[in-house]
């Protein structure tokens, strides 16, 4: 499972790290705890590592788009579907949400990434998943990000 989280209101969705868990749900869990304790996180992803569609890897200052081949795979929906494009814009960071697109394949989400996001810069690699297959935290459970601070257990020493 790969998990992405967004740490503050509006900002993009950035992986974040590998979870192991049996199946989403848990994962969920495993990884509000593992990262959302280290900085601030507004909401959560989680995405089977199966189910995202990995492109090669280009060069650092080019934009992959530019090289793919028009191969892919040959599963398509009858009815067009979302899709989560995470760009990964130099090599040594993270993946970053990019945006969604409508499609009915893998192949021509790439395709229209390109359109909607392809000029943006250099773009290294590019992860592919259907929305459907992306557990995503509820705007209804935004108090579960809030933290109390802890508070200071030192005491003052004591003086005869």
């Amino acid at each position: 499972m790969r998990s992405f989280s967004s740490k503050k209101e509006g900002a993009a969705h950035t992986y974040v790290g590998p979870v192991h868990a049996p199946n989403e749900d848990v994962a969920f869990l495993f990884a509000k705890e593992q990262y959302s304790r280290r900085f601030a996180c507004v909401s959560l992803w989680i995405a089977r590592t199966d189910h995202i569609q990995v492109t090669p890897y280009a060069n650092d200052g080019e934009i992959v788009y530019d090289v793919l081949s028009p191969e892919g795979s040959a599963e398509h929906s009858e009815q067009p579907e979302p899709y989560e494009i995470f760009h990964l814009k130099k090599r040594g960071k993270a993946h970053a949400h990019a945006g969604r697109v409508v499609a009915i394949s893998y192949l021509e989400a790439l395709q229209e990434a390109k359109k909607a996001f392809g000029e943006k810069g250099p773009v290294v690699n590019v992860w592919v998943v259907k929305s459907k297959d992306v557990l995503q935290s509820a705007d209804d459970d935004k108090d579960m990000w809030t933290t109390v601070p802890e508070k200071n257990t030192v005491r003052p020493l004591l003086t005869k």
